[in-house]
């Protein structure tokens, strides 16, 4: 299974507190029933501590700034998954 980040797009609160990638990373590779498409957001508290606070369902997403190609690979993915058909858009395409 591919466990690639696809985005990872700051939208709310202050820019000064970052995100540890690292977590990011940790989460990502400890989830281990992933399904196909999904998102994983992440909140960073004022002393800097990245917490994960919640897991979304791929197929209800918003694109939030990815690309529209991976946005629609994503949602074509989790839908094959869903529907237990042939995911028609999975193509390797490097962009």
């Amino acid at each position: 299974m591919q466990k690639d980040i696809e985005g990872v797009k700051p939208y709310y609160g202050d820019w000064h507190f970052h995100y540890d990638p690292k977590v990011i990373e940790n989460c990502l590779n400890d989830y281990v029933d992933q399904p196909a498409g999904f998102s994983l957001d992440f909140g960073v508290t004022k002393t800097g501590q990245t917490l994960l606070i919640e897991v979304n369902e791929g197929y209800s997403l918003a694109s939030y700034g990815l690309y529209d190609i991976r946005y629609a690979k994503l949602l074509a993915a989790r839908w094959a998954e869903l529907t237990d058909t042939v995911d028609e858009c999975a193509f390797d395409l490097d962009i």
